[in-house]
């Protein structure tokens, strides 16, 4: 069996800068001489999100929670949609407590290592990339990172990532997918990729990302119901396809407030901060403020990562 490339530190700042709000290691692949330093400020994703319109704050405070949940998220789009930059905005919404493992195909594409405290780069490994790449993700599994993010989903390491999946890794990353939630399924359990149904039924929450009419980027999100993990009701499946339910949670953007009731996100936030529905959503209401106040005078400059994790120290 042909053994991994060695690992390799990269030279100082050429991967990422360090921050003392989170502790991470980015598994980048690819030639070294591919990683650029990156100079400015980082999250300018999320602020870009905020101050277009595209995303309202609401929208992106259910994000937040849906990460900070532990859910297993899927961001999917068009190639060039933003869902990449939507995944950059959420990676901000990491809690600073968890180890994050993120593999990042291109080294300069997603530019993860923003939000890294540590970066790894791997040798080049061109010869047979999609391959490495599927071993770097079942090889993450045995390091039992608290979150492990993906830059891209393509072929057979996204079976490898559902199966972390199933042993209690959350997931997120990006997938090319342009129609809706019910498609995604259908991608993914199909050829090329094949994931199995049990390991399938680990994901929670999708994200899609569209361009409008006036090519802005519209948000949408949904929630899987599962009969294999007794989330819904065999009677409740009238119509699907017997296995699962997509409930559609946040159109345009925005959220709708009858459709967060009946959200697992929100019921998961509520049960572990031992709270009812209507706490759990007060509190998606303090964060979608809190978002308001992340491009207003000086805070435009802060770090976004270190804005967020601000949110925990407030009384």
């Amino acid at each position: 069996m042909m053994g991994l490339p060695e690992l390799k530190r990269p030279a100082s700042g050429a991967a990422g800068r360090a921050t003392p709000t989170k502790l991470m290691f980015s598994v980048k692949w690819g030639s070294l001489d591919h990683i650029k330093e990156v100079d400015g400020e980082y999250g300018d994703e999320l602020i870009n999100l905020i101050k277009s319109g595209s995303a309202k704050t609401d929208f992106l405070a259910y994000a937040w929670l849906a990460v900070e949940t532990g859910q297993n998220i899927i961001v999917a789009g068009a190639p060039l949609s933003g869902n990449a930059d939507m995944l950059i905005s959420m990676s901000a919404f990491v809690p600073p407590y968890q180890r994050v493992l993120a593999i990042d195909e291109e080294p300069n594409k997603l530019e993860l290592d923003k939000l890294l405290t540590n970066a790894l780069a791997l040798g080049d490994v061109s010869e047979n990339a999609p391959e490495f790449k599927r071993r770097q993700v079942a090889c993450a599994i045995k390091i039992r990172p608290d979150r492990l993010i993906l830059g891209k989903l393509h072929g057979n390491e996204t079976k490898e990532a559902f199966l972390a999946a199933t042993l209690g890794i959350p997931l997120m990353a990006a997938f090319d997918c342009n129609s809706d939630a019910i498609d995604l399924i259908q991608k993914l359990v199909s050829e090329p990729i094949c994931v199995d149904q049990g390991a399938i039924s680990m994901l929670d929450v999708s994200i899609f990302v569209s361009k409008g009419i006036d090519g802005k980027a519209l948000y949408g999100a949904s929630e899987y119901r599962w009969l294999e993990r007794a989330e819904v009701s065999t009677d409740e499946l009238a119509g699907f396809n017997g296995h699962f339910k997509a409930v559609a949670i946040a159109e345009s953007g925005t959220t709708s407030r009858t459709t967060l009731k009946e959200s697992k996100v929100i019921a998961k936030y509520a049960r572990a901060n031992h709270t009812s529905i209507s706490g759990a959503l007060k509190e998606l209401d303090r964060r979608s403020a809190f978002l308001e106040g992340i491009d207003d005078g000086q805070n435009s400059a802060k770090k976004v990562s270190e804005y967020i994790c601000g949110y925990y120290e407030i009384d």
